[in-house]
């Protein structure tokens, strides 16, 4: 899987059952967070900003490409 920037991944973002990650490679410079349920849920609730930008992530369709 390959991720474009400002995209996420992790259990929460993933429709239906999911593999366990157990190793990631980054190709360039990147950020990594793996913090419990609960202090997922509390940042939400104490940082809406992030909440909001989360949402869009998830929400936003793929860019279709014309067939060629």
């Amino acid at each position: 899987m390959e991720l474009k920037p400002g995209q996420v991944y992790g259990d929460l973002f993933q429709e239906g059952p999911t593999i366990p990650i157990t190793e990631v490679v980054a190709s360039e410079r990147s950020v990594i967070f793996k913090i419990s349920l609960i202090d997922f849920y509390f940042v939400l609730a104490n940082h809406h900003e992030l909440a909001q930008g989360l949402i869009h992530n998830i929400t936003e369709q793929p860019e279709k490409h014309p067939a060629n």
